[in-house]
């Protein structure tokens, strides 16, 4: 057999086997479907749970929410509403109530506190908001302060002054006096002059009621708010000749109203002469002015010289760091917010002080027969010795001061 013909008779023997193997293949293939078939329908009829389909997947649980662990219960639909009312409680003593709260336009941000109380002059005293009679920076400013505004015209030139040398001043008028100076209060205001409480008629507000006490601070706050046209959220309150400035019921109401702190001062204008003021100028000092001609003469020297020596004059938030006193459209102001209860911490009572709880003291000492009754809430010489005789009777030690002892001994610890 040639070699040609051999390899056609092997190519033909190849191609026969090949077709014969695919034949075989499709008819196992074909077989083991038809029993596949036969086998599911066969388990249907038999009642077995057929494998789940891909469409059941949507049902199941999102995998990114995570399951319950067994050992934490799922709290019932009543746990939540039942354990409200007796959480709430046990938390209200320790903040202000709702009603009392709305009658302050801005609660001070805790950011803003801590930046006036880090910068006040001298250090705040615990339990009390900060008394501020200067300010601890290095930069040449000074505080100009102007009480009182008896004089509508006066005051108009001295805010006019201030002003003329790019500086903003702080004005405390008396209640009774914002009708007579509103043109100017809301003139200065709108020139960057801040506007702060005296109370509504130059009370000292230590030897009044509460309800007089609330009185005179917001009244006066309202009346500017009137000659502003808006509500307005005042930061500083000067009681008359600092008098009452570590007073806790005083403290209690300002907190209560929004206020951040006692307005004291570094320097009385008149008490020294322009020269002295001038030699010990210093950055951050509080000084004080009354609208009086001799006040507004003394201010005329005053300003330029130091404005020379590179001072430049701000309002009191301005020296402190702190916010312009807030704004809102003008509401009714007929109501006076009721003093809220408050907690008194230890605090002892001396000579020269002039605080409600003085007050308190002299009328229980007066009870007790220590005491007449021509008393005033100033701690003089005659209430040191009447308190000296008492804590002597009590078996306490009689020194003549008020402090926690004596006053449990005198209220029964109430």
């Amino acid at each position: 057999m040639s070699h040609k013909h051999y390899r056609k008779k092997r190519q033909g023997s190849f191609l026969s086997k090949f077709f014969t193997i695919v034949i075989v293949v499709c008819i196992v293939f074909i077989v083991g479907l038809w029993g596949a078939q036969k086998s599911m329908t066969d388990a249907t009829r038999s009642g077995a749970t057929a494998a789940p389909e891909p469409t059941a997947t949507p049902t199941a649980a999102p995998t990114d929410i995570p399951a319950q662990p067994t050992d934490t219960p799922t709290p019932q639909p009543t746990a939540t509403p039942t354990a409200l009312p007796t959480e709430i409680p046990t938390q209200a003593p320790t903040q202000a109530p709702a009603e009392i709260a709305s009658s302050a336009l801005v609660t001070p941000s805790p950011e803003n506190a801590e930046k006036l109380a880090s910068a006040v002059r001298p250090e705040v005293v615990e339990g009390f908001l900060p008394v501020c009679d200067g300010s601890v920076t290095q930069e040449k400013v000074y505080a100009i302060t102007i009480d009182d505004c008896n004089q509508p015209d006066n005051l108009r030139k001295m805010v006019d002054l201030i002003a003329s040398y790019g500086g903003h001043a702080t004005i405390f008028p008396i209640g009774e006096n914002v009708e007579m100076c509103k043109k100017v209060l809301k003139s200065a205001w709108e020139q960057g002059f801040e506007i702060e409480n005296h109370t509504w008629s130059h009370c000292g507000l230590y030897n009044v009621d509460d309800d007089e006490m609330a009185a005179q601070i917001w009244r006066q706050n309202a009346a500017v708010s009137e000659a502003l046209g808006v509500d307005y959220q005042m930061h500083f309150l000067r009681p008359r000749g600092g008098d009452n400035r570590y007073d806790q019921r005083t403290h209690a109401y300002m907190r209560q109203l929004g206020y951040y702190g006692i307005a004291y001062w570094t320097q009385v204008g008149l008490k020294v002469s322009a020269n002295y003021l001038d030699n010990h100028a210093q950055p951050g000092n509080i000084i004080l002015y009354h609208t009086t001609d001799e006040d507004l003469q003394q201010l005329k020297e005053l300003v330029p010289r130091l404005s020379r020596e590179g001072y430049t004059f701000v309002t009191l938030n301005e020296l402190y760091g702190l916010p312009a006193n807030e704004t809102a459209p003008l509401s009714d102001h007929s109501q006076v917010p009721a003093l809220a209860s408050y907690t008194r911490f230890p605090q002892i009572l001396r000579r020269e002080d002039y605080l409600h709880d003085v007050l308190l003291v002299q009328k229980r000492l007066s009870e007790l027969g220590y005491l007449d009754e021509n008393y005033n809430g100033y701690y003089g010489k005659d209430t040191e010795k009447a308190v000296r005789a008492f804590q002597q009777d009590n078996g306490l030690q009689a020194d003549g001061l008020c402090g926690q002892a004596t006053w449990n001994a005198l209220f029964g610890g109430s």
